[in-house]
């Protein structure tokens, strides 16, 4: 498996963890589905602000399992420019984020 089909695995795997807190993202699946797990990313990463699903994984305290954790962490982040690492350790930031949580 190459690092962009593990990644699309991962994110498969967001979707379930959240499902575990009733959290049912459905548009994040659909998402991740069409496009593909690194192209949803992507999309996801270009939107403002901090979005509805990453604040309720924060109110969840699962940050860990977000898209935006995903991405920092190697060997994903080798599928994202700087840019795009910057803003999901950002947001992260904002939300308060334990970077030593390995998810």
């Amino acid at each position: 498996m190459d690092v962009e089909q593990g990644f699309h695995k991962e994110m498969v795997r967001i979707y379930e963890a959240a499902k575990e807190f009733d959290y049912s993202a459905m548009r994040f699946r659909q998402m991740v589905f069409a496009d593909g797990g690194v192209k949803a990313a992507k999309k996801l990463l270009r939107g403002d602000g901090i979005s509805e699903g990453l604040t309720r994984l924060c109110l969840e305290g699962q940050l860990c399992i977000s898209m935006e954790a995903l991405v920092i962490r190697e060997p994903w982040r080798t599928l994202f420019t700087e840019e795009e690492i910057e803003t999901a350790e950002t947001r992260l930031k904002e939300l308060g984020y334990d970077f030593g949580e390995t998810g």
